[in-house]
């Protein structure tokens, strides 16, 4: 009944509705009623101002397991994310589930306060050393918490999967609005949480999801801080996650601090002269040509870097070399890497011809 009243019918009742039948209104909602999806997460958000806690559960419990408690949500908020995919996909659910998620997590902070020693014993000196390992262990699981909760997140920000040829218009625009309401959340999630970003950063995500990320969270650019500290790890994984993020705050930041953090990328992979070099630059070339638009006076370094790397090809095996491509690529129809370097020479000149006429 709830579901197929009129827009203004929902906002006069929404205060003699329980909080039971709004929660159960939901999965209905987001099948079926999109013309009053919006006045629907209206009347949500009344009844959760109204009776918040009880709001939160019988909606989780409707959307997830009728079986889950408070103290299951309060002891691992991250159960939220159990949420079946259609819901996930929606406007209104994520709306929800934002709602939900930042409700649950202050409830989980506020019960990991209570278990504080008191102050008497953390004045004690026998007992100190006891009061200090529960604070140190009770930052480390919120960290991880957090950091778990933003992986999460970036997750709902891919494009549906679909078993056609890709999502449709009515997706892609679902997927666009929920990317929005995430990045807001996360924005304010880095603010609130000093260092979150940085070890978000270092444990990497999908490099098609950085572009985004990037664009949509503003609090993101203190990452120019130390992506150039990520090129030092041996991983290759983070080594190319390191010049995509950059490549892209320089977009987005065309600033001087970027600039300083491109050139010490660019001097670092001028000096390395290793195989793995050879790879990560040939899997980086569009990150490179991106710096080079961004900051044109790079241009001159990264074609030097890339005319030194097309030498360094030819010494190696061919066929090696393109398998190891493929494979960290997870690119099958990987293409010949001196011919994508030639490309990304040439993109480059022809930036730099236009930029010339222009002015």
């Amino acid at each position: 009944a709830v579901v197929s009243t009129q827009s203004t019918g929902l906002k006069r009742h929404h205060e003699f509705i329980p909080s039971e039948i709004v929660a159960r209104c939901v999965p209905h909602v987001v099948k079926h009623g999109f013309r009053v999806q919006g006045s629907f997460i209206l009347l949500w958000e009344k009844s959760a101002a109204l009776n918040p806690q009880q709001t939160w559960l019988n909606t989780t419990k409707t959307l997830i397991n009728p079986k889950l408690t408070e103290d299951d949500l309060w002891a691992n908020p991250l159960q939220l994310f159990q949420i079946p995919d259609h819901i996930s996909n929606s406007s209104v659910g994520v709306k929800i589930l934002l709602h939900i998620l930042k409700g649950y997590l202050s409830l989980c902070r506020a019960r990991l306060a209570e278990s504080d020693p008191p102050q008497a014993i953390k004045t004690d000196p026998p007992q100190a050393n006891k009061s200090k390992e529960h604070e140190e262990n009770k930052a480390l699981y919120i960290t991880l918490q957090n950091s778990a909760i933003v992986q999460l997140l970036l997750d709902i920000t891919s494009s549906p999967k679909t078993q056609d040829s890709g999502p449709t218009a009515i997706e892609s625009n679902h997927c666009y609005e929920n990317s929005a309401l995430v990045y807001n959340f996360l924005h304010d999630f880095f603010i609130n949480n000093d260092g979150l970003s940085k070890l978000v950063c270092w444990q990497t995500f999908k490099l098609d999801q950085i572009e985004g990320v990037v664009n949509g969270v503003p609090s993101l650019h203190v990452a120019c801080k130390f992506t150039t500290n990520m090129l030092q790890q041996a991983s290759l994984q983070k080594q190319l996650f390191a010049v995509c993020l950059l490549s892209h705050l320089a977009v987005q930041y065309p600033i001087q601090q970027t600039l300083q953090a491109c050139n010490e990328m660019l001097q670092w992979a001028i000096s390395q002269t290793s195989q793995l070099s050879t790879l990560w630059t040939v899997l980086s070339l569009k990150s490179l040509v991106r710096i080079s638009k961004a900051f044109p006076p790079l241009a001159d370094p990264i074609t030097r870097l890339l005319v030194n790397q097309k030498k360094m090809l030819s010494k190696y095996n061919p066929s090696s070399i393109k398998q190891k491509l493929k494979i960290h690529s997870g690119d099958s129809s990987f293409g010949n890497p001196q011919q994508m370097i030639d490309a990304s020479f040439q993109e480059i000149t022809t930036d730099i011809l236009v930029r010339m006429k222009g002015s």
